[in-house]
């Protein structure tokens, strides 16, 4: 059952860095595929760095990844920076939403992003 999980939503849930490295940990041993991720205003990145680097490393394994919202969390530029490379290699995401994150600039928007990952 949890191999058809294609969407998750945990918008507006606090996570600490332990629950996301154990999130992304479980959804990889059971094979799941996402099309759609939701991490918005979880707080990603507030408590420590390894967070958003955790997520970026769980993207790296899904191929079928279209819909990407990780807005209003604390993605530093660093993060940014491997997100953008693991969205290059796995090219794969259609839709991407980055907004109000530190490292996205000081008008932190999605066109931002895009510009530093070509």
């Amino acid at each position: 059952l949890t191999r058809q999980l294609q969407v998750l939503g945990l918008s507006g849930h606090q996570m600490v860095d332990h629950c996301v490295s154990t999130l992304c940990a479980g959804l990889e041993a059971m094979g799941v595929q996402l099309k759609s991720l939701d991490l918005s205003s979880t707080e990603l990145g507030h408590w420590s760095k390894s967070g958003p680097f955790r997520v970026s490393k769980f993207l790296a394994t899904q191929a079928k990844l279209k819909t990407l919202d990780l807005s209003f969390n604390y993605f530093m530029h660093e993060a940014l920076l491997s997100l953008g490379q693991v969205l290059v290699a796995t090219n794969c995401v259609e839709e991407i939403r980055l907004a109000h994150n530190p490292g996205a600039g000081e008008r932190s928007n999605d066109t931002t992003f895009l510009r530093a990952v070509g």
